[in-house]
């Protein structure tokens, strides 16, 4: 079951949502409208070997946002601190943004419960798009599960910078 706006803003106050910072005018019908935050990663990598190697570069800010580029991936993260004990949380972009090709939380769109921060966000363009730091660029709804609650307890729940992928680790081709 998702939660609705009425829910949404009822758990917000109660505590069982953390949204920081949050502001009442972007709560929809279904989910809390959020912001991309003021760094952006460009994702680069390499074969060596046996391995993929991963790396990235930060983007640097052109008159105030950033061009993504068409066949890049690059990472962001939310300008807002969200998640909740209490719910799942799923992250999608913003229809004004998508319907122009902009991908935004490509794989990992699920967030669990206890997973509270700033959510890495993997973004991909299929044509050029300009995005502004903490202005909005997606939604997340918050969930009912049912069953005893697990609470999310793995590194990338807690991070409020973009976290770097593990896939070079151990990843063989």
């Amino acid at each position: 079951m998702i939660l609705s706006r009425a829910s949404i803003e009822a758990a917000v106050r109660s505590g069982e949502i953390l949204i920081d910072p949050f502001d009442a005018a972007r709560v929809n019908a279904a989910s809390y409208t959020f912001s991309i935050a003021d760094e952006l990663f460009e994702v680069v990598w390499t074969q060596a070997e046996d391995r993929f190697l991963f790396d990235w570069r930060r983007v640097e800010l052109v008159d105030g946002s950033w061009l993504l580029e068409p066949k890049k991936l690059y990472l962001a993260t939310t300008t807002e601190r969200i998640g909740s004990d209490a719910f799942a949380v799923r992250l999608t972009g913003r229809p004004a943004l998508g319907y122009p090709g902009l991908f935004v939380q490509v794989t990992a769109d699920l967030g669990h419960q206890g997973a509270k921060h700033r959510w890495t966000l993997e973004l991909i363009a299929a044509v050029p798009t300009r995005v502004f730091p903490h202005r909005p660029i997606g939604q997340a709804s918050f969930w009912k599960t049912t069953g005893k609650p697990s609470l999310y307890r793995g590194a990338f729940g807690f991070s409020d910078a973009p976290m770097r992928s593990t896939l070079h680790m151990g990843y063989k081709k």
